[in-house]
């Protein structure tokens, strides 16, 4: 039987608190060639040219699909790329597709199935979904890099349900990293914005590769088989690759840095948004944390809470009166007893 997530504020605050026991953003893995840290960038050969960069490390194309652009949108399709070798998993989401979505992905759901552009799809759990995911990066048999297209959109839906399905000690012990081809396309393809055009991955893929390779665009296997096609027509040289690369722990760490200022944000939506991100570098203070100070001693509590700026170069929370007061008139409120 499959133990119940904790959920919510209460999920939060342990995935963070775990992760400062930690110290983020290093972590170890433990591979055949021996004991590596993802703070490392794994690929050491000079360019895309015939395949993978190095035999310790493979590059696995990734991309999702999804019912909308928001925080609450479903995933409805996984699907990845390695050494001719495709992967793809449909979801039937439990949301309805956004408008925008729908039209763009060919993708909705009518009466509980799913179909793409007309025709019914074979679905599975999300969560044998990602079982089968895993199994895939594990068919490797060595570390992972994931290439993605809009890195940021891709990993927030990733690591949202690793965590949520208590996955992500697996893929941290599959996947070390990610690269970003977004950023990576807009510094080898500068022309495109000096006539108007933008860095879709389908408009990449139509204007590069040709017209042909971009009509199946928004199904997540012919999106990773371009992506490939893109970067190996390119000639992308290693150090480019270097830096749109991200470790997975540098990943993981942002992440909890979000969930914290949004979570901040619902707590307190007074709070103003640069006292908020103060908080947030200082990562010890937790939302508890300015309670428990506010019910202790009101004003004086929440500025004895903040680090001294004597002790430190660059104070992470300010200690001005206009910084404590915006914390404490966000607080009043509440209903806190002391």
């Amino acid at each position: 039987m499959q133990r119940e997530s904790p959920s919510g504020e209460r999920y939060f605050h342990l995935r963070w608190k775990r992760a400062r026991r930690n110290k983020f953003p290093v972590s170890s893995y433990r591979l055949e060639s021996g004991e590596k840290t993802d703070m490392e960038f794994p690929l050491t050969s000079g360019n895309l040219q015939g395949g993978d960069h190095d035999s310790d490390c493979a590059m696995v194309y990734f991309d999702l699909e999804t019912t909308g652009l928001g925080n609450s949108a479903e995933i409805c399709q996984i699907g990845a790329y390695y050494a001719e070798k495709d992967f793809s998993r449909y979801v039937c989401p439990k949301r309805d597709f956004d408008s925008g979505a729908a039209e763009t992905t060919g993708f909705y759901k009518k009466d509980g199935i799913l179909y793409l552009r007309g025709e019914r799809v074979q679905t599975v759990p999300i969560f044998e979904a990602w079982l089968h995911f895993l199994e895939f990066l594990e068919s490797a048999s060595r570390s992972v890099v994931l290439v993605i297209h809009n890195r940021p959109f891709d990993s927030r839906f990733l690591l949202r349900d690793l965590l949520t399905f208590e996955l992500i000690d697996n893929f941290r012990r599959l996947c070390i990293g990610m690269i970003d081809t977004l950023p990576l396309c807009r510094e080898i393809f500068p022309e495109r914005k000096q006539v108007g055009k933008r860095y879709k991955l389908q408009e990449l893929v139509g204007d590069i590769l040709g017209k042909e390779h971009a009509s199946g665009s928004h199904n997540a296997v012919v999106d990773v088989r371009n992506l490939e096609k893109l970067l190996k027509q390119a000639n992308v040289e290693l150090e480019i690759l270097k830096k749109h690369y991200l470790p997975l722990s540098k990943l993981e760490y942002s992440y909890f840095k979000r969930k914290k200022e949004n979570f901040l944000k619902y707590k307190l939506p007074n709070l103003p948004r640069d006292i908020t991100k103060k908080i947030i570098v200082a990562d010890e203070i937790s939302y508890e944390d300015l309670v428990r100070a506010y019910a202790e001693g009101r004003e004086t509590g929440v500025k004895l809470l903040l680090p001294d700026e004597k002790k430190i170069r660059k104070p992470r929370v300010s200690k001005k009166q206009s910084a404590v007061e915006d914390i404490t008139d966000s607080l009043t409120g509440l209903k806190i007893s002391s």
